[in-house]
């Protein structure tokens, strides 16, 4: 459903003047407004895939990868013709170099990288989210509709995802939608579903303060529905971002009482925000299960050790789940029934330990400082602007951008694909109303406007040239996946040759591991094993090696057909990495002594 046309608003004389000097979007300007806002609103957050193990991240790392490719072809053909009236001057803001700076550690770090494919991926995300910001950056800050077109489309994706996901909650619809919770709507997991739908929740209180008669009623159910499908989520992570950052948001308003913001109204919808949430947490609290958080304890504690011996460079881009087991020791679950496995860790769900841990030190810096510029610019806005409807607005977007640094710091959303488009988003609205503000630098910089419009064409077709191969990884990544779950299927049936035709179906350059960062040359490993092809199953687990040389069945594995090939050295040498990460590990501990007795011919190897 597409917005109703924005000349239905009524805008008040201050609004008028302060958006007087933007200029009207033209015909194809519109068009770039309706891509960004359909692809990113109402496309990719409702995408998924069940071919896929993990049913949304190739899928809309590919989605995004296309969309972010038309609107940048769209903005340099504009330009091109003429039609294009873009102030680019706005991206030389100190938040550009910032990401870039980061983009540049990045990539640096993937000199340390053990799986380069992993760190690939990892630096490819960065790389779109940052040109994504950019280019939302152009169109919403040169169209003066696109914030109140993007207000009214978030709260109907807002309202509409909160609406799946109560409806999940009791059985009533869209359970056929993959997950592994009761309240995900299409975010696979209910505190990701969460935090989504809050990153939502800034453009929907600014439609309940902004928008008169009907959208007014509209914003007011999307933030009903929002708020109450937080509360039966659980997510003590959003509970304490909507509770913490309403508080710091309501102080600001206090102190600003005297302006021409309408602090009372704030101060009672804030009020009544970490009211409802504080309520809840209360209910909920004392029955909680502490596990969640003591776990993240003992991941903390690991990532630690990890950036205590890499705080340079760290260990590379989308090596941390590769590197955990040399930080201690591997964790065990054990259900009803009695039986045991390994859990494995993917992120440590902090994501300022995760990117200092991968990127160093300046990395971290610089990851950091992309959020402390946003604060800066809203706070120069919220101070400087004399219109009370900007004002609220920088309110909410730092409400937005405070609540989403808390969830990362308990959480992972800077690994998910929705949560950077709703971040960027929020960021190029930020960007694009301080620079309104900024009218002294602007018409410093505007002669050498016309010269820089030729440099952002070159610097678009450098983008393009690496977005095209973004959607090319996705692509070929996809197919892989898709390929790598039919032959899981087909292990867990014990159909061993159609493992192997299923894993012989993937590229390796592009996809070698799967979601719980097992090596995909391992399952053939075992299909060939399970065969009785010796000879074939150890060239599978050398490979695997290779890929993830720090995996427990890996090396026992290798370990193994070692042994049953009679190269007892390299057998006890496999064992032994296997026992330094898992102590505990029995199959090779038996082995290990069958070949430290030289009895290896009595028994059967594990």
């Amino acid at each position: 459903m597409y917005p109703l046309p924005v000349k239905t608003l009524i805008l008040s004389k201050a609004q008028t003047q302060q958006i007087s000097p933007l200029p009207v979007a033209s015909s194809t300007g519109q068009w770039g407004v309706f891509i960004l806002v359909f692809g990113a609103v109402f496309v990719i957050p409702f995408l998924f895939s069940a071919s896929t193990t993990d049913p949304v991240l190739v899928p809309r790392f590919l989605a995004l990868s296309v969309l972010t490719l038309i609107l940048t072809f769209m903005i340099s053909a504009q330009t091109l013709t003429g039609q294009n009236r873009s102030d680019f001057v706005m991206v030389y803001r100190a938040i550009f170099p910032v990401g870039l700076c980061y983009l540049f550690i990045s990539a640096v770090s993937l000199t340390k990288a053990v799986n380069l494919t992993e760190g690939i991926f990892e630096w490819l995300k960065h790389f779109l989210f940052l040109t994504f910001f950019y280019i939302a950056t152009l169109i919403i800050g040169n169209n003066k509709n696109t914030l109140l077109i993007l207000t009214k489309s978030m709260t109907v994706a807002g309202m509409a995802l909160a609406f799946m996901g109560i409806c999940q909650y009791y059985q009533m619809a869209f359970t056929f939608i993959p997950g592994n919770c009761e309240i995900y709507a299409t975010m696979a997991h209910k505190n990701l579903f969460a935090s989504a739908l809050f990153l939502t929740s800034p453009f929907v209180l600014y439609g309940a303060f902004r928008f008169p008669g009907c959208w007014k009623m509209i914003s007011l159910t999307s933030v009903a529905f929002i708020l109450f499908s937080l509360i039966i989520s659980k997510t003590r992570s959003v509970w304490g971002a909507t509770g913490l950052s309403a508080v710091i948001v309501l102080l600001l308003a206090v102190y600003a009482h005297k302006s021409n913001l309408r602090s009372k109204y704030a101060f009672v919808l804030f009020a009544c925000i970490f009211s409802f949430v504080a309520l809840f947490c209360f209910k909920y609290l004392p029955v909680a299960n502490f596990d969640s958080l003591n776990e993240r304890i003992l991941l903390w504690e690991k990532t630690l050790g990890m950036i205590r011996e890499n705080p340079i460079l760290g260990v590379g881009s989308g090596q941390w789940k590769i590197m955990l087991p040399h930080y201690g020791r591997i964790e065990r679950w054990r259900d009803s029934d009695g039986e045991s496995g390994e859990v494995w860790f993917q992120r440590p769900h902090n994501d300022y330990l995760w990117v200092f841990s991968e990127t160093g030190f300046p990395g971290f810096i610089s990851y950091l400082s992309f959020f402390l510029i946003l604060i800066a610019y809203i706070l120069r806005t919220f101070f400087q602007s004399e219109d009370r409807e900007e004002k609220c607005f920088s309110l909410l977007m730092l409400f937005g951008i405070l609540g989403y640094m808390i969830i990362a710091f308990f959480s992972f959303p800077k690994e998910r694909i929705v949560h950077n488009i709703f971040l960027m988003l929020t960021a190029a609205c930020i960007v694009s109303e301080y620079h309104q503000l900024s009218k002294g630098q602007r018409a410093k910089d505007a002669p050498n406007k016309r010269k820089s419009c030729a440099g952002f064409q070159i610097l678009n077709l450098i983008l393009s040239v690496v977005l095209i191969f973004c959607a090319t990884f996705g692509y070929f990544r996809l197919n892989a996946e898709i390929h790598a779950k039919k032959a899981l299927s087909a292990r867990n049936a014990g159909q061993w040759e159609k493992v192997i035709s299923e894993i012989d179906k993937v590229d390796s350059r592009f996809y070698n591991m799967d979601p719980f960062s097992t090596p995909l040359s391992w399952y053939r490993g075992v299909a060939n094993f399970s065969m009785g092809n010796i000879g074939e199953a150890l060239e599978d687990f050398k490979m695997a090696y290779k890929i993830h040389p720090n995996h427990i069945h890996v090396l026992h594995n290798t370990g193994t057909c070692y042994a049953l090939s009679g190269d007892y050295v390299k057998a006890a040498e496999f064992y032994q990495k296997t026992l330094v990460i898992f102590p505990q590990f029995e199959e090779s501990l038996d082995n290990l002594k069958k070949i430290e007795t030289k009895a290896a011919g009595a028994g059967k190897f594990k």
